[in-house]
């Protein structure tokens, strides 16, 4: 289990968005007291706690605390070593947030993508990341009524697809009412994420980049246990032909659809060369929902190829 803690707290008298004068000062000791105490005292009430979730702490008063945000995640790290705490903890000594002064991440895992995606997996440089989306545009807490776009679930697995395919995980927000209430559209988007998920989560749980080009039709992730590779599918060709490009020394042992496992495809080598093979996977219909292919191959893919480890910190 992760805890999620807003350092941000507009009820302790201590608490500053900003440290002006040596009262505000002397008022934010205080302040990060209390808040190192709370920390310490979750871990010792919750010793199995995985890791911490922060937010809130883009005030500059928190900002400026590096020398005791760094001594605190320490005294964390030691009374439950493994815990894992992401890159919106603390800043450097130069203010510097997610990644410091040389360019190093801060934390054991990227927690810049707020509310967008990365385009490539370059753009993670191999760290391990999270994006945490909303449903409407940007509405964290209860709304009575939501504004501007609001994502259908369609939208939102594919946007969670797209992030286990370049390593990382999503993070989707509900915002609830004062008695903890969720809306019943949220409601009704939860149940058709799960619906797809039972159906499909072997493509998304234990599983992540898989080192082959990204194609227009969707998004392709690798299990860790097993392996396979999963043909995640959103946008079907007009000619229902999908493109698949393979490493060198690769090849098609079986190709199947993971909701039925009887449903195989037909294929077609369309180029060869150095840099790998390439095949159409040919669809028998449009299919209404996300489907998801599995495909195991011959021969292990060429070792020379890019890999992106998880994150070492």
């Amino acid at each position: 289990m992760y805890l999620y803690f807003s350092i941000i707290d507009w009820n302790h008298p201590g608490y500053r968005t900003s440290l002006k004068t040596e009262a505000d000062n002397k008022a934010y000791e205080d302040f990060k007291t209390f808040t190192a105490n709370q920390l310490k005292e979750l871990l010792t009430l919750y010793p199995k706690t995985k890791g911490f979730w922060f937010d809130g702490t883009w005030d500059a008063a928190w900002v400026q605390q590096a020398g005791f945000t760094d001594s605190l995640e320490k005294e964390l790290r030691a009374m439950n070593p493994g815990l894992i705490i992401g890159s919106r903890f603390r800043a450097d000594e130069y203010g510097r947030r997610h990644f410091d002064s040389n360019g190093d991440l801060m934390g054991d895992y990227e927690q810049g993508w707020e509310r967008k995606l990365p385009k490539t997996i370059e753009d993670v440089h191999g760290n391990d990341w999270d994006c945490v989306m909303t449903v409407p545009e940007n509405q964290w807490g209860y709304h009575s009524e939501w504004k501007g776009h609001v994502k259908s679930s369609v939208e939102l697995i594919e946007m969670m697809a797209r992030s286990v395919s370049m390593g990382g995980n999503f993070v989707l927000n509900f915002g609830p009412d004062g008695k903890g209430a969720i809306r019943p559209e949220e409601t009704k988007l939860a149940k058709e994420i799960g619906d797809w998920m039972q159906v499909n989560n072997e493509a998304i749980y234990n599983a992540g980049y898989a080192g082959l080009d990204k194609q227009d039709w969707g998004y392709i992730t690798k299990s860790r246990k097993t392996g396979n590779y999963y043909l995640i599918v959103f946008n079907v060709p007009v000619n229902k032909a999908l493109r698949l490009k393979l490493l060198p020394g690769m090849g098609i042992k079986k190709l199947y659809d993971l909701q039925n496992n009887s449903i195989s495809f037909d294929t077609e080598e369309i180029a060869k060369d150095a840099k790998g093979s390439e095949f159409f996977i040919y669809l028998k219909e449009t299919p209404l929902q996300p489907k998801v292919i599995v495909l195991e191959t011959t021969d292990k893919e060429n070792k020379s190829a890019v890999e992106y480890q998880k994150a070492k910190t």
